[in-house]
């Protein structure tokens, strides 16, 4: 018999936590105590790093939306809640939460029917204010669709359905998924036949897919009910204008001056119709007869008006307007050009004659700018046929019909044109040739891009590469005749012949060079030189060898002979040309290298090599934007050259530090620094006062910068009253004023006894001004004397009364003076101070 088995106990323990649970528990907590504390960005940015296997989970898509309504990204809250909603389908939490986020983006349909079914599946579920909310959102929801029923003569519960109909096209519109958003359009005006709105928006809806003619058809159907209506009339005017038609634009625009304007909506619309038109004279009326509405109005309406008004040179209103379009969330980088244009009172932002009354993305969705990208990168990469490309780039003009107005405004007030020529060139329609050839042979924009714009019209046959034409150079101030030859880069580059022997020693130098044996190429070089002493290429690689060897002055010497041997050597032109930026003597570098750009045919060699040379010359020239260039062109040859990405990046960093985004974003910080430094204060504020002046940002530099770091991921008034605490405790005083240097010290002393406040004045003369450091802290500590003491909570400012003061916080007045003696804070470095004054 075999041995019996042993009977196992049965047990019956409980499962244990799953391991992803755990993590995600832990994310979530982390997630919450950021939001908590006020990080909600960063909390968000923590969800997003979780993997995409658990963001699906109901949990983490209720707290991201959450997240996200907090940040007032109102649409993409709404797509997590829905995705949640999926998930736990008549959640009362997530139901409670779209209710809200529907009504707040104007969807009183969508809004009404998620109320409903809140408050049907609640039972007790949610909190009794949540359950009132509901009651009152249903209430207004239900009243405004009411009242939308009543206008149009439509039974309620045929306009809620309607108006369900037209939001859930709305979004596919604001998607652009125009033949979607068209599709619903038609089905709201079917369901509801004298609602005139998603007529109106089918019409938009069509135009963006290319169907002008069908868009102006339903429009005018539009306005045989309704004669006046704003929408018909405005849509009419831009899609005319699309055709070409501006007689008949600007009738519908006359009939829309007509009209009176009742609702914020029907303003915003007249004001961007007639932008499209530039009327800058009747926006500007319109800016003067509503004013007290312009706070109320869109970022894009804003614009819109500043751009008018800087038309008929209103300079300050229209920099009002748009640094108020700017805080209402207009893009600031579009802006800039804008901005500077008007510091300089100049006709137009970057080359144009005057201020764009029409933005971009009201001129063609950004996308389709994407996609006309996309296909440009695709046709140089040879990816696509020409076939190919023609038929894409002719529907993406069909459904674009504003796409080249669009590259046009690029073209002229961006601060670098080359995108738009590129753009243009590819595009290659009438209007687009049309405008390359004003920009090309016109005076405005920098000699170097109206260059790039004749090359791209030879490259497109429109201008013969031998035809003589007049260009204006502006440093001369004067038209000039060139004749403009296209480059070619080949391998068949005819080059001095050498005898065997000689062309055996230069290869033999060349590879005891790449393997570093200095001496070996010397000696391979002079063979070659007794032999052929004519030898340009031997002269050359000498002198390479003999900068490598720290002999510079006879490298530079075999240079210049070889180009006295041969004077179109490019090579020995180029590296003579280093030699004289590493002396900084780059008018002669430039000399040099100036005769090169006259050569027609390069070998790929030679073309990297001269602009390599070239990047860095104009680097060190300090001009970005050909330094830029010319990297670039190194680039598309090899793509992996790790100088000319490194000149590359250089070029961009140093230029965006030099240019006017830099200066204009320092001009700002400081103008707000100024204004946080005159708010009021009190003659004896206390400690916790003067931290709280401090932005979170700031006082997280300064729990760091403490003799003993302090704990700064928490909430900004839970770190103020830790600061306060270790900051008073004299032993941790006595640390902080021993770090202090004695001019710092000195300071401090001098504050203190002139009883607790100095005026501003005073103190800036003797120890210097702040406002021009950094204010971030935790990114980069101040240097000045006061920037060091504020950032140490030991000195604060602001204004009492009409004075601007420095003050110590009350509690350390008491405290500073001894310690300050036995750092040696006084005495005789006052004395010491007053005199390197």
């Amino acid at each position: 018999m075999g041995k019996k088995q042993k009977r196992r106990k049965r047990r019956h323990p409980q499962p244990p936590t799953p391991r992803a649970q755990v993590v995600l528990d832990e994310i979530l907590n982390e997630a919450t105590s950021l939001a908590q504390e006020g990080d909600v960005e960063k909390a968000l940015e923590v969800l997003e790093n979780i993997p995409s296997h658990l963001q699906r989970r109901f949990e983490v898509l209720l707290l991201r939306g959450m997240l996200l309504t907090e940040l007032d990204e109102l649409l993409k809250a709404t797509e997590t809640f829905e995705a949640a909603l999926r998930t736990a389908p008549n959640h009362p939490i997530v139901l409670g939460h779209l209710a809200l986020l529907y009504a707040a983006q104007g969807w009183p349909a969508h809004a009404a029917r998620t109320a409903r079914r809140a408050l049907e599946v609640e039972e007790g579920f949610l909190p009794a204010e949540a359950v009132q909310d509901l009651r009152e959102v249903l209430e207004e929801v239900t009243a405004e669709i009411r009242k939308e029923a009543a206008q149009w003569s439509v039974p309620f519960d045929k306009m809620e359905e309607a108006l369900h109909t037209g939001e859930r096209a709305e979004r596919q519109l604001i998607a652009e998924r125009f033949e979607e958003a068209a599709r619903l359009y038609v089905r709201a005006s079917r369901i509801a036949p004298s609602w005139p709105v998603p007529y109106n928006y089918a019409a938009i809806a069509y135009f963006f897919t290319g169907q002008v003619k069908r868009a102006i058809r339903l429009s005018e159907t539009v306005l045989e009910a309704h004669p006046d209506n704003v929408d018909a009339l405005a849509n009419l005017a831009r899609f005319h204008l699309a055709l070409g038609e501006r007689e008949k634009a600007e009738q519908y625009a006359a009939r829309l001056k007509q009209v009176r304007i009742d609702s914020l909506g029907d303003l915003e619309t007249v004001i961007e119709t007639l932008g499209f038109l530039d009327d800058d004279k009747t926006l500007y009326e319109i800016y003067r007869r509503h004013r007290r509405r312009i706070d109320d109005l869109s970022p894009y309406a804003l614009f819109t008006l500043g751009s008018a008004a800087a038309n008929l040179r209103h300079f300050r209103v229209a920099r009002r307007l748009w640094q108020k379009a700017e805080d209402y969330g207009y893009p600031s980088p579009a802006l800039l050009p804008y901005f500077i244009a008007l510091d300089k009172k100049a006709p137009g932002p970057g080359r144009a004659e005057r201020y764009f009354t029409v933005s971009l993305p009201q001129l063609t969705p950004l996308s389709r700018i994407d996609e006309l990208a996309n296909l440009m990168t695709a046709w140089k990469e040879g990816e696509i046929t020409e076939k190919s490309k023609e038929k894409r780039l002719r529907d993406m003009i069909k459904r674009t019909p504003f796409l080249v107005r669009g590259l046009i405004q690029i073209l002229w007030e961006s601060l670098d044109p080359l995108p738009g020529i590129e753009a243009l060139a590819f595009v290659r329609t009438p209007e687009a040739i049309e405008e390359l050839r004003r920009f090309a042979f016109g005076k405005s924009g920098r000699f170097e891009d109206r260059l790039a714009a004749l090359q791209h019209l030879i490259e497109i046959g429109e201008i013969e590469p031998d035809q003589p034409v007049q260009i204006w150079d502006e440093e001369a101030q004067e038209w000039g005749e060139a004749r403009l030859f296209p480059v070619e880069i080949t391998s068949e580059i005819e080059t001095p012949e050498h005898d065997p022997e000689v062309i055996e020693h230069i290869d033999a130098a060349v590879e005891a060079l790449q393997r570093g044996d200095l001496e070996e190429a010397r000696k391979e070089c002079l063979a070659a030189l007794e032999l052929d002493p004519q030898s340009a290429v031997a002269h050359h690689n000498l002198a390479v060898t003999l900068q490598h060897m720290d002999e510079t002055e006879e490298a530079v010497e075999h240079l210049k002979r070889a180009l006295e041997i041969r004077p179109d050597y490019l090579f020995a032109r180029c590296s003579l040309a280093h030699f004289y930026i590493d002396r900084g003597d780059l008018e002669k570098a430039d000399e040099l290298l100036t005769p090169i750009a006259e050569r027609r045919r390069f070998h790929p060699a030679e073309w990297t090599y001269y602009h390599r040379t070239m990047a860095r010359l104009r680097l060190a020239q300090e001009d970005f934007e050909s330094a830029q260039h010319h990297a670039q062109l190194v680039l598309e040859v090899i793509p992996d050259d790790e100088a000319a990405q490194r000149m590359l990046d250089t070029a961009r960093l140093r230029g965006f530090f030099s240019g006017p985004f830099w200066e204009k974003f320092l001009r700002r910080q400081r103008e707000r620094e100024e204004k946080k430094r005159h708010r009021p204060t009190r003659p004896d504020a206390t400690l916790a006062e003067c931290l709280d002046r401090i932005t979170k940002d700031g006082l997280i530099g300064t729990a760091r910068a403490m003799p003993t770091p302090r704990k700064y991921n928490v909430r900004k008034s839970v770190l103020i009253q830790d600061l306060v605490e270790y900051i008073t405790n004299p032993e941790a005083l006595r640390e902080i004023v021993k770090g202090l240097s004695d001019a710092e010290r000195q300071a401090l002393q001098d504050v203190l006894e002139a009883g607790g406040t100095m005026a501003w004045e005073d103190f800036t003369r003797r120890y210097g001004d702040d406002l021009d450091e950094s204010p971030f802290w935790n990114y980069h500590e101040p240097e000045t004397v006061m920037g060091r003491l504020r950032m140490l909570g030991l000195l604060s400012e602001g204004t009492v009364g009409d004075h601007l003061i420095v003050l110590v916080p009350y509690e350390l007045r008491g405290l500073l003076p001894p310690l300050l003696e036995e750092a040696g804070g006084s005495g005789d470095k006052k004395q010491d101070t007053e005199d390197k004054e």
